[in-house]
């Protein structure tokens, strides 16, 4: 006869077994050969390796786990062989700005278009929205005299309600 323990380990194997099996498919689905179709796809609003931000509690977990990600999928291309248990800075500001460029382009889809043609939009002219080096849209405003940081003189675009901002 089996007992609660065995039970409840036997569960968790098979939920454990299905969630790695998800993974994989996720993964072996972003491990394709590079060809425009892949460069394009980083363009459009597929969040970064298909990972649901609706199901992390705070955006700091959201952001580790993306960056593991990202290490393993560029240890599996062979891109690096990083053999740290802790993750660095560089990969945590990395992971950020493509989440960041994640949400701009989910929520400010025109932004983008206008400014790529070289036309502008009533939004742009009243927050004088550009492109920072990365792809980020930021503001300029008064604030772009005053004696402060680059990050509290140019602001990042974000939207209000977006589960990320929140």
């Amino acid at each position: 006869m089996e007992t609660f323990s065995t039970k409840c380990n036997d569960k968790m194997k098979k939920e454990y077994i299905s969630e790695v099996r998800r993974s994989l498919k996720t993964c072996s689905s972003l491990l394709g050969t590079d060809n425009k179709c892949n460069s394009l796809r980083k363009l459009s609003v597929d969040a970064p390796f298909g990972i649901d931000s609706d199901r992390y509690s705070s955006f700091i977990n959201l952001i580790r786990i993306t960056a593991w990600c990202s290490r393993f999928i560029s240890r599996v291309r062979k891109e690096t062989a990083c053999s740290r248990t802790t993750l660095t800075s560089d990969e945590l500001i990395s992971v950020e700005k493509k989440w960041i460029t994640h949400i701009q382009r989910k929520h400010f889809p025109d932004v983008y278009s206008d400014l790529a043609t070289g036309n502008a939009n009533n939004l742009q002219r009243q927050l004088g929205i550009f492109i920072r080096d990365v792809g980020i849209l930021c503001c300029r405003g008064r604030l772009e005299n005053a004696d402060m940081c680059q990050g509290a003189r140019k602001p990042i675009l974000l939207p209000r309600r977006d589960i990320l901002t929140k």
